[in-house]
């Protein structure tokens, strides 16, 4: 109940009043996931609570299971899944038409949709549902954890690779993909963004960055970014990035220019989840090598800055690169604020050139390092810009 009382006051607390950076509050467990669906935001602590604006923060798991946790929600028209895990394995999935105030069992695996039909992902395949779950029928597919879909297409991670429908999930052929095989699908416009992220004793490991694919998952591109994408989300327009140890990136040009909005976050750098509600950005982060938890609010018009509201990180649009590429030296710019402190980071995310300054530009020598892509890392009183840059 604590838990509940501490939320209501956050979100009301939150849409009183402006402010220039996320609120939250120390939390002693952290959000697995988070679901919406109509006007309700849904969270899972293992266990399922729900907000909406005429009944704020109630317990929402009535017929749910208690052996399981739930670690991610679907949401299908009328219908709104909570899919449990037991033991790292997929276990239950259970169906509310009231809003979360009570469920129902559906079927023995985690359920996906693509707005026609329902998906499972269950230890022996894939099935579909014609009918909203009533009868299921096996699929060519493998035995799947995560699903992402957009329209008639469909991708499924599977123990042997990225899979992919393009017939509402009756057909399925493999994928080539070239990363950790993803967990979190968004979609901008007609551009799919993916990312996963594989943790061993909690320390993340393999290639760092994002993928994109803009036919369908057919073919994807790598997008070097350095640092661990442990989550994705997006309003339909632009796109946000939780990382596992630097907190929220906002990209409002599809991931072309990365911006980082984590002032408020504190310490609490590793997000573990992330979700658009309404005008809201919702964020579940820890701090890093801890079991302290952090949830958090923000306005998503404060971190676009398209509605008047002050953005405390500085626009991307201000900053100028150039030459780049280039084999020797650089000019790095700022129309707006001063540069305060300059990092060039590898893919790897490790520094190799840093610079301290205090001016409107600065100028850097980066022939010392071996030819390739670069990413730059710009601090100002007002945040922090990422802009990549090309060693000839």
């Amino acid at each position: 109940m604590k838990h509940l009382i501490f939320l209501t006051l956050l979100f009301f607390g939150f849409t009183s009043q402006g402010f220039g950076q996320w609120k939250g509050q120390f939390m002693t467990s952290r959000a697995l996931a988070y679901g919406v669906h109509s006007k309700t935001l849904f969270a899972s602590y293992g266990r399922v609570v729900r907000y909406d604006s005429n009944a704020g923060w109630q317990e929402a798991d009535a017929g749910i299971g208690s052996q399981g946790i739930v670690t991610s929600f679907t949401s299908d028209g009328l219908y709104f899944f909570a899919n449990q895990t037991l033991n790292g394995r997929n276990w239950n999935a259970y169906v509310t038409t009231d809003g979360g105030l009570s469920w129902s069992y559906v079927w023995d695996s985690p359920i996906a949709s693509n707005g026609k039909y329902l998906f499972s992902g269950g230890d022996t395949g894939v099935y579909r549902s014609t009918d909203n779950g009533s009868t299921w029928h096996s699929v060519s597919c493998p035995a799947t954890h995560a699903f992402g879909s957009f329209g008639s297409n469909i991708l499924a991670t599977t123990a042997n690779g990225l899979w992919r429908s393009t017939d509402d999930g009756k057909s399925w052929t493999p994928t080539s993909y070239p990363l950790t095989l993803p967990t979190s699908f968004v979609v901008v416009g007609t551009t799919i963004f993916t990312a996963g992220v594989t943790w061993v004793s909690d320390v993340p490991e393999g290639p760092k960055g994002y993928a994109l694919s803009t036919d369908s998952g057919a073919t994807w591109q790598v997008e070097n970014f350095p640092h661990y994408v442990t989550a994705l989300s997006t309003d339909g327009k632009n796109l946000w990035a939780g990382t596992a140890d630097s907190g929220v990136y906002i990209s409002t040009d599809l991931g072309q220019h990365w911006r980082n909005v984590s002032d408020g976050l504190q310490n609490y750098l590793k997000v573990n989840a992330m979700t658009v509600f309404d005008t809201m950005m919702v964020v579940s982060s820890q701090r890093v090598g801890t079991q302290f938890y952090w949830e958090a609010f923000r306005p998503i018009s404060e971190m676009v800055g398209t509605s008047g509201v002050s953005t405390p990180g500085l626009s991307s649009d201000s900053i100028s690169v150039y030459p780049n590429p280039s084999a020797s030296m650089i000019t790095i710019a700022s129309g707006a604020e001063p540069l305060e402190d300059v990092r060039i980071l590898n893919i790897l995310g490790e520094t190799v050139l840093h610079e301290a300054n205090n001016d409107l530009s600065l100028h850097l020598d980066i022939s010392s390092l071996p030819p390739g892509t670069y990413f730059l890392e710009i601090q100002t009183a007002k945040g922090v810009v990422m802009r990549k840059v090309v060693r000839e």
